[in-house]
């Protein structure tokens, strides 16, 4: 997985890191596994600046096609 940065909302920059949405996807109700594999999907795909918002749309989207 490449390193990218990534735009927060209040426009500061910070590293992408796949933790975060593994963590925030288990809280979902997610299973771990596809917890990781929506982490590793993200990052592959992460291009550098791309939003936090932009990242939560996929996140949600992996979710709910899932609907775990």
């Amino acid at each position: 997985m490449h390193t990218v940065t990534v735009k927060k909302r209040d426009g500061r920059k910070d590293v992408f890191m796949p933790e975060k949405i593994v963590v925030s996807a288990i809280k979902s109700g997610a299973p771990p596994e596809y917890a990781r594999t929506i982490a590793q999907d993200i990052g592959r795909t992460a291009t550098e600046g791309v939003s936090t918002q932009d990242i939560r749309i996929k996140v949600l989207a992996m979710l709910a096609s899932k609907k775990p």
